[in-house]
């Protein structure tokens, strides 16, 4: 097989799509950048087909797309933040439903919200590893100017105050979980907007 990384020629001997990706892997990273799509014979190679290559030949020629890792970092972390801003409104309006004794209309925006904190906890953990920062030494200052937290704090925050979300939610206990929802979790929102944003400028030196 031909292969090609952004339309430069890595070889015209690949014996296998495997090695294909391996050869095209292996230059984009010497130039930091990282491989997000690829076609063979003109037609585009499923994303599963990219991460388990076959060792087999799939065509005459493969085209392979990258993309450079700060900039990938960097979009990551602005759809992180959209996703963040909309998990914030979702579980504020949540609490505000859940105190107007509409419990049922505030359930799927309390999902969505819960969901959205995942998204950023995942965005979060794969941009940390791939800037190849240190999570107990990655920390931003504090919101009442009293020192600063880590990364590791932070995390262990999120997951205690999502814990309470999600025990008051089992114990249908819809004071306690109206207030966490419009103060806890705001804070929370508030804590890792500030992590993204300085996520996003680390991002920008490497």
């Amino acid at each position: 097989m031909r292969v090609h990384l952004d339309d430069h020629l890595l070889t015209e001997s690949a014996e296998t799509f495997a090695h294909a990706v391996a050869l095209a892997a292996s230059a984009a990273v010497g130039q930091g950048r990282l491989v997000i799509g690829a076609m063979v014979d003109g037609a585009a190679v499923d994303a599963e087909v990219l991460e388990s290559p076959p060792a087999r030949s799939l065509g005459a020629e493969a085209r392979f797309r990258s993309i450079d890792r700060r900039e990938l970092i960097a979009n990551a972390l602005v759809e992180a933040s959209e996703v963040l801003r909309v998990a914030s409104l979702d579980q504020s309006a949540a609490g505000e439903l859940i105190q107007s004794a509409r419990v049922a209309d505030a359930l799927p925006k309390l999902g969505s919200a819960l969901s959205g904190w995942q998204a950023v906890k995942d965005t979060v953990q794969a941009c940390v590893e791939a800037l190849d920062l240190p999570r107990d030494r990655l920390a931003i200052a504090r919101a009442d100017g009293s020192g600063v937290e880590t990364l590791a704090d932070m995390a262990s925050a999120l997951a205690g105050r999502l814990a309470e979300v999600k025990r008051a939610l089992g114990s249908d206990d819809w004071s306690v979980l109206a207030d966490l929802l419009a103060y806890d979790m705001g804070e929370q929102a508030d804590r890792w907007g500030a992590l993204l944003d300085h996520l996003s400028t680390l991002a920008g030196r490497r």
